[in-house]
């Protein structure tokens, strides 16, 4: 379908145009771009064929924008600019999981207390065991044993399975029942990484410089500005025999690194001839230009396709000098080695770096007063702080053991190595409940089925705009937005044991290494488990029992692929037994029945209050049904120029039409 649109930029010499509302300069013709002497300003009439462009024709008047609208379904004014584009709405902005709110700070802080006072010492305890069955409402997948399946780094995996016995281990139960009461009751946070993420930059660094002077523990670092100009691979660099050498194959390659050479004065002719992008493509120009007395470097980096160009960098005459820190280069550092492994995990075993030395380049990044260094024009950059480090106080890990909140009272707790209180500091606590695995009741083979799940992808907690309130990881004053849970997909769960009507939805077409074949469990199977606990007060037992059973229309997810809808489950607790008194004198009468309404009537008051905003969200992302759309993908998904349905389109899709608007609104918007 033909598409109409402004030219905004023209790219000459590589004979590349940029268009309005397109993500990516485009590749034209030689023939095309020399006939039609495209110019930036002009409208045209255009097709986009996968990686191919489809010039139609050049339009005398500008079209008419009006009543035309994008893939969001918004309408595009005559001269409406990406900033000014509405705030998408909840419908565009629904996804997977969202994150429920960490509470009042002064809650867990009065919980911490009470567990101190002589009142909940003096509680009575109660001892017993839970009998439940979990009966999975989707499909369940937990993880065993998986191999290669047909193609190289494509696995097959099937469902857990010892003794005889397929499986859904405790500890995946037990960390959903955890991260429930820690809502509940208002606990602190586990499992929130204390390494700082990477994220990777948009557009490119332009300040480079060279290190004068590595830093110590006792004087920081220090960079001097360098002026950069462009060196042709091809025309100049594969003719210096010094900097390449040919392959078996008669092909040129230039070893990768850092080479001193010497310039003079006239190289910086063709730094001021064109501020943007100077170059030198003519091998006799270079050696006119590097037969000086001037230090420079010469910066050949890793070969990507279609590269053109190298780098000489020279000391800035009276340019800027920056100081870095001991802690600026260790990350450095840190990220050259995170890419020597991405280059290993692709197969290239000899990645050029290890660290950045003395006299060597460096590319900087000035924000807020502070510089990160790298070594890529379009890195991957480090934050300053870890998502550990954006909890508020209050919520951190316990790390006192005569300080702790409900959920480390319950479940125990590892501790936390940065407790200050050094008398009280622990490092680890049991806890007082005790999970079985959940075994399968009736292992009927035709109960399984083999699919080839859409690409699952791994947690980002890098994206901001959906992990975080106020800020970045680079921001003192940013929080992390909660504790992450999974909406249920409706239609899947109204589905029951029909799940072939929305198999296309989750299914991929094709097996690839970024996607798994998995041998998952049909809906409305039962697994059977115990839950034992014991020295529990009133209000411990009553906040248990409810996590587990939760109320009518309230449910668990449990297992993989919770995002495409897997793992919905109702928890049922059959039997309910407290120790009896005579339990050791009497050994055909060990337990008496338990009453469960009469424990959850205990903490209903204190614990379910909607009037708190994290118990209003838990109900709400835990209900079988919501009004977010996952029949079509468990993603939102829009169509790139192959034709390709993908949620990075998506993402980049958003990112770039809406800017600071592209944020996860919370579960109570929905």
């Amino acid at each position: 379908m033909a598409k109409k649109g402004k030219i905004l930029e023209v790219d000459i010499e590589n004979k590349k145009i940029r268009i309005e509302r397109e993500p990516n300069w485009i590749q034209v013709g030689k023939a095309v771009f020399n006939r039609e002497n495209l110019k930036a300003g002009e409208f045209i009439e255009y097709e986009i064929k996968g990686a191919n462009f489809d010039f139609k024709r050049k339009l005398e008047d500008k079209p008419d924008f009006n009543n035309k609208k994008d893939n969001y379904g918004n309408k595009f004014g005559n001269s409406q600019a990406k900033s000014n584009l509405s705030k998408p709405t909840v419908k565009e902005m629904y996804y997977p999981y969202n994150f429920v709110s960490l509470g009042n700070p002064e809650t867990i802080k009065k919980e911490r207390e009470e567990g101190r006072s002589e009142e909940y010492k003096n509680k009575q305890r109660y001892s017993g065991k839970l009998v439940c069955t979990l009966t999975n409402l989707t499909p369940i997948f937990t993880s065993g044993n998986k191999k290669e399946d047909g193609i190289k780094n494509h696995f097959k995996e099937e469902f857990l399975y010892g003794n005889g016995k397929y499986i859904i281990p405790a500890s995946t139960l037990k960390g959903e029942i955890r991260n429930i009461i820690e809502v509940i009751t208002t606990s602190c946070i586990k499992n929130v990484s204390d390494e700082r993420l990477e994220k990777r930059e948009t557009e490119s660094l332009k300040s480079i410089g060279l290190i004068r002077r590595k830093p110590t523990d006792e004087t920081s670092g220090l960079i001097v500005e360098a002026d950069r100009i462009k060196i042709n691979r091809e025309n100049v660099l594969a003719k210096l025999k010094e900097f390449s050498f040919q392959d078996r194959k008669g092909k040129i390659n230039l070893k990768e690194g850092f080479y001193k050479i010497k310039v003079n004065s006239k190289i910086r002719n063709y730094i001021f001839k064109d501020k943007n992008s100077p170059k030198i493509d003519d091998l006799k120009i270079y050696e006119d230009c590097c037969n000086g007395n001037e230090e420079a470097i010469l910066w050949i980096s890793s070969n990507i396709q279609n590269k053109r160009y190298e780098k000489i960098l020279i000391p800035r005459k009276n340019g800027r000098t920056f100081q870095f820190s001991k802690q600026d280069y260790e990350d450095l550092t840190y990220l050259i080695s995170q890419r020597k492994k991405r280059e290993e995990k692709a197969g290239n075993s000899k990645f050029y770096l290890k660290e950045i030395e003395e006299n060597e380049p460096v590319i900087l990044k000035e924000e807020n007063g502070k510089i990160n260094l790298t070594f890529s024009e379009f890195p991957r950059l480090r934050f300053k702080l870890s998502p550990y480090d954006l909890i508020p106080e209050p919520f951190r890990a316990c790390s006192n053991k005569d300080k702790l909140c409900f959920a480390c009272k319950l479940f125990g707790t590892t501790g936390n190595d940065n407790a200050q209180d050094t008398e009280t500091k622990m490092n680890s606590l049991a806890g007082k409940i005790y999970f079985s695995d959940l075994i399968l009741e009736k292992a009927i083979e035709n109960e399984f089925f083999d699919i080839t799940l859409k690409p699952l992808g791994e947690p980002h907690p890098s994206m901001t705009s959906f992990y975080l309130k106020n800020g970045s990881y680079n921001d003192e004053n940013a929080t992390i937005r909660g504790r992450k849970f999974y909406w249920h997909h409706s239609d899947k769960i109204k589905a029951g044991k029909n799940y072939k009507i929305y198999e296309k939805s989750i299914v991929s077409e094709k097996k690839e290494k970024f996607n798994s074949t998995i041998r998952a469990l049909k809906p409305g199977n039962k697994f059977n488990f115990e839950i034992s606990f014991k020295n529990l007060t009133d209000e411990e037992l009553g906040v248990l029992i409810y996590a587990l059973e939760l109320e009518e229309d309230l449910l668990h997810k449990v297992g993989k692929a919770k995002a495409l809808g897997f793992g919905s489950s109702k928890i049922t607790i059959e039997e309910f037994f407290l120790n009896s008194e005579e339990k050791y004198s009497n050994f055909f009468n060990p337990y008496i029945n338990g009453d469960k309404q009469k424990f959850i009537s205990i903490i209903k008051e204190k614990y379910l209050n909607l009037n708190r905003k994290e118990i209003k969200e838990l109900k709400i992302i835990l209900k079988n049904t919501n009004n977010l759309d996952f029949s079509k993908s468990p993603f939102p998904e829009v169509t790139n120029k192959k034709g390709e349905l993908n949620s990075l389109n998506w993402f980049i899709k958003m990112k770039k039409d809406y800017e600071e608007n592209f944020i996860l609104p919370e579960i109570t918007d929905y």
